[in-house]
């Protein structure tokens, strides 16, 4: 009964991820639709440019043409904290997943300690606009990337460990 109770707990939080994930794309797009205008070649752009914009961009106070960024950086912020909060969930389940092995223990766990510092750094970036904080926007940036590949390549080595988990799982982290 302990094993179909934490089987449960996994559904719940993989199901809340998934919504949580959809939801922040939502906010996103949302955030990509009221984004004034401008990009760093060409400051009179209209509107985002998927390309030629960055995500950070949509954080900003004004934008590349100038106008103020009035709507964009609060939904940006809504939709990227929640992704990270996704992730987070994610991650969970997955330590859970992958502790199954005492092999692979270790490593599941370092990866979800480098999740939750690339989570909390991603939510630090989404509320640190580049245009206010430029040096402290790219060093959040720095540290929850970092945190993030070192997070990936761990559930990888734990997952070519366990030998509950196909082959595949590994590549796919890799």
């Amino acid at each position: 009964t302990v094993a179909v109770g934490r089987a449960m707990t996994l559904v719940r939080v993989f199901k809340f991820t998934r919504w949580a994930v959809i939801w922040a794309a939502v906010l996103i797009t949302a955030a990509m639709l009221r984004y004034p205008g401008g990009t760093w070649r060409n400051r009179s752009t209209p509107g985002y440019s998927f390309f030629e914009n960055s995500l950070s961009d949509l954080g900003a106070t004004v934008a590349w043409s100038g106008q103020p960024n009035t709507g964009s950086p609060v939904l940006f912020a809504a939709g990227f904290g929640l992704a990270a909060l996704a992730a987070a969930g994610c991650l969970v389940g997955l330590v859970q997943l992958y502790t199954a092995t005492p092999a692979s223990r270790w490593l599941s766990r370092s990866a979800g300690a480098f999740g939750v510092i690339s989570c909390v750094g991603a939510i630090a970036v989404a509320v640190t606009p580049w245009d206010r904080h430029q040096l402290l926007h790219h060093q959040l940036v720095f540290m929850a990337s970092a945190a993030l590949i070192i997070a990936a390549t761990s559930l990888a080595w734990a997952a070519a460990l366990n030998e509950h988990l196909p082959r595949k799982v590994c590549i796919g982290w890799l």
